[in-house]
């Protein structure tokens, strides 16, 4: 069974399902030290209103929140916004690259322990692991959050979605450290493969035995987003790769923002709108949405 925030599901369950998004991004200090940074009073009806969008135009099933706890997930929110908009949401917990004082302080057991613990209280929808390794690599902290993360994959057996840089192809050395520790590849998803407009890194890393998400899709780079799949999908790849737009619903400016902007909401549909038909006009003849956003999902969290 799957963790939702609103209870557990089945893969079969799933429906369209977008592998990384977020409904918020915020400073956890501010989160904590300001209660009001955050307006839920805000940010609930702009993540209703995107949702229901992209339910109702689009058929979205499931949004996996790939918020870990050190950019301020809240699972609370995370379960308000699923109710109120129908659509299921799957939580993640991890790290981001930014160094903390507790990694410094904490070795990667202590931190594992507590991660597991909160994994295996009853409805809190946890059922993806978050790392991140960006421009500067391994550092030590992240080498950390990365032990950490393996750790707590060992015992739950939950996928890994990783944040990379492309252009540094930073998610192979962070991929070779999870696998010695026991991640193996099928569970691994590398993110942000499409950034650099070439096929090289994706192809290393799906090489490797791992998937890859093609995301942070927008109306100004979907033509490059076509020709990296499209490449992809003709050298028999279709199993391990997920799309995502990478989108924030509320961004810490929310306090500022009277609505919810419609071309922001419309945005978000860019990936049925012409990533899909953009890849198909070009020869591709099987459902893309079907296979990258439903089938392939599924087959991740059996």
């Amino acid at each position: 069974m799957i963790r939702t925030v609103t209870g557990k599901i089945t893969p079969g369950e799933l429906g369209r399902t977008l592998i990384h998004e977020h409904i918020i991004c915020t400073s956890p200090d501010f989160q904590f030290a300001f209660p009001n940074w955050l307006p839920r009073e805000k940010v609930v009806p702009i993540a209703v209103a995107k949702l229901r969008y992209l339910a109702e135009k689009f058929q979205l099933r499931t949004f996996i929140d790939a918020t870990p706890i050190s950019l301020g997930r809240d699972l609370g929110l995370l379960r308000e916004v699923s109710e109120k908009s129908g659509v299921q949401i799957i939580a993640s917990s991890g790290f981001y690259f930014y160094p903390c004082f507790t990694a410094i302080c904490v070795p990667p057991e202590t931190m594992a322990r507590f991660i597991i613990d909160e994994i295996n209280v009853e409805n809190n929808g946890i059922h993806m692991l978050k790392c991140a390794v960006d421009a500067e690599g391994v550092t030590p902290v992240v080498r950390r959050y990365l032990e950490t993360i393996a750790l707590v994959h060992n015992e739950t057996g939950l996928p890994v979605y990783m944040h990379t840089h492309s252009g540094n192809k930073t998610g192979l050395a962070a991929q070779e450290i999870l696998a010695e520790k026991g991640v193996p590849p099928e569970k691994t998803v590398v993110g942000h493969v499409a950034d650099c407009n070439s096929c090289d890194y994706a192809l290393e890393i799906l090489q490797r035995g791992c998937s890859i998400s093609v995301d942070r899709i927008n109306h100004k780079n979907v033509r490059n987003r076509i020709e990296l799949l499209y490449r992809l999908l003709q050298q028999g790849f279709e199993k391990r790769i997920f799309v995502s737009c990478d989108h924030v619903c509320c961004w810490d400016n929310v306090m500022n923002q009277i609505s919810v902007p419609n071309d922001d909401v419309e945005s978000m549909g860019v990936i049925w709108q012409e990533l899909f038909p953009g890849t198909a006009a070009k020869g591709i003849d099987f459902d893309i949405a079907e296979r990258v956003m439903v089938q392939n999902v599924a087959a991740l969290f059996e």
